[in-house]
């Protein structure tokens, strides 16, 4: 098929009410096109989504100018998780067996959600068997500056897990929103790391099991967003001064805070 661009890309969608996207069809000419090629130019597409959750019209009539297409998304006929399908647009005038004409990729992201009520934690549980991947998306929520994940083994032998954490992000460098590693895993052994967050952005974390060693085995996440905060990262009291004070402030929830100094 022809065309290129990005498709429909809808990452965190704001609620479970449907998504329109005005998607642009635009012919493309060579540059030596005469006038009269492009006053002739005029397509019937039958546009056909593959799945239920995307609404697309019946036909599209495209002249040289090209036009839009509206594509409807309805985020709350999904799951939390990561779904893609595809738009397949047909030539009428031309045999179906030839194939679609353009493929407008359509993928949505709806992410999990927290409350203050849950101390804005969250837990799931699954099976991994090797070669498998096993992706977790979280919106961050207002106030919190980091996620607390803790990955728990439950049967299974010694595991090696490759995993990364993160976001997408206009504002921040990858290295201040992600964070990549590998881990060995056995019953009843646990992983804990600290991946700073941005808010309004929607949290991934992705698990790989190693295909040719590991066996199949549940695991645990856990994931506990924080707000709480210190003004600075290092405090330094000088000799012969008695007193010197660590101002936090949390924007997320009311939290414990330990202070240890040396």
């Amino acid at each position: 098929p022809f065309g290129d661009g990005a498709g429909v890309y809808l990452r965190g969608v704001a609620s479970q009410r449907a998504q329109e996207v005005q998607v642009s069809l635009t012919p493309r000419f060579d540059e030596d096109a005469p006038n009269a090629v492009k006053a002739d130019f005029l397509r019937t597409l039958q546009p056909v989504a593959e799945a239920k959750w995307v609404d697309v019209p019946d036909f599209l009539y495209v002249t040289a100018a090209g036009r839009p297409m509206p594509v409807r998304v309805e985020p709350g006929m999904l799951e939390p998780g990561l779904h893609s399908t595809r738009v397949l647009l047909y030539d009428v005038d031309q045999p179906r067996e030839l194939g679609p004409e353009i493929v407008l990729p359509v993928t949505v992201v709806v992410p999990e959600h927290t409350s203050a009520a849950d101390d804005h934690r969250f837990s799931k549980q699954f099976r991994l068997r090797p070669g498998a991947l096993e992706r977790t998306f979280l919106q961050v929520p207002a106030g919190a500056h980091a996620a607390k994940l803790r990955i728990v083994q439950e049967g299974g032998g010694r595991n090696e897990i490759r995993a990364g954490a993160g976001s997408v992000s206009g504002t921040r460098y990858a290295g201040d929103r992600q964070a990549r590693g590998r881990y060995f895993l056995e019953d009843g052994e646990s992983h804990e790391t600290t991946v700073p967050v941005e808010v309004g952005t929607i949290l991934e974390y992705t698990m790989a099991s190693r295909w040719a060693t590991n066996t199949t085995a549940k695991y645990r996440l856990e994931v506990q967003f924080v707000g709480a905060l210190p003004h600075a990262a290092e405090v330094v009291i000088p000799a012969g001064q008695d007193l010197g004070y660590v101002a936090w402030q949390s924007l997320l929830a009311d939290q414990d805070v330990q202070i240890a100094a040396t």
